[in-house]
């Protein structure tokens, strides 16, 4: 039987126009690729928090 499991980046998209940063485990700001989902991580536990929210930029 094959496994059916998507990787997550299959199943939900991160559309974005421009690079973003975020925190990664060692405390290192990091820049997120265009399209690539964003996580900060909690320096007191190390757990990942999910950054993506919907934004407009309305200084177009």
């Amino acid at each position: 039987m094959k496994n059916s499991r998507q990787p997550f980046a299959e199943i939900v998209t991160f559309p974005r126009a421009a690079p973003a940063t975020c925190w990664d485990a060692n405390g290192v700001l990091q820049t997120a690729a265009l399209d690539a989902p964003r996580f900060d991580h909690d320096p007191a536990t190390g757990r990942a928090h999910l950054v993506e929210e919907s934004a407009t930029n309305l200084t177009v």
